[in-house]
């Protein structure tokens, strides 16, 4: 089974005055009318599971406590599917957040773990996908935009 887990739990501070901690970044509909960033990442994982039906796909989405409710009113905007909903009471950044996920799933389990806030070209995300898929490696991959300097805050 592929487990996508999707980190929607930023704290809202990054792009005030428009982000607040009740409505963070991530569910404000910045780029298009009708969705938000979130629900486009949601939206992602939707279209990679039609276009991949010979996979088998769960949806788990890491947030915050006060946005659960959020998270859940977004999603199901969007299109009617089974998801798990992990609410963190204190923030405690990525890491924690994708250790907290991980404790859900079984070791043969392939876990794709996205954040609700890039903009991805939904071809290229589906394609990029599907490669590591077919690597059918043990370890860890990583796909995203490629750094142009160190950063140690990534």
């Amino acid at each position: 089974m592929i487990q996508v887990v999707i980190l929607a739990g930023g704290p809202g501070e990054n792009l005030w005055p428009l982000s607040r901690q009740k409505m963070p970044k991530q569910f404000l509909k910045l780029l298009d009318n009708d969705m938000s960033l979130f629900q486009i990442t949601v939206n992602r994982f939707i279209t990679l599971k039609k276009k991949y039906l010979e996979y088998e796909f769960k949806l788990t989405v890491v947030c915050n406590d006060s946005n659960k409710f959020l998270v859940k009113q977004q999603a199901l905007e969007i299109e009617e599917f089974n998801f798990d909903i992990i609410a963190e009471p204190i923030n405690r950044k990525t890491t924690a957040a994708i250790t907290s996920a991980l404790e859900l799933f079984n070791d043969e389990d392939m876990v794709l773990v996205i954040p609700s806030d890039q903009i991805w070209d939904e071809n290229e995300f589906c394609e990029c996908v599907l490669k590591l898929l077919l690597k059918n490696h043990e370890g860890i991959s990583f796909i995203g935009v490629k750094p142009y300097y160190p950063a140690t805050r990534f």
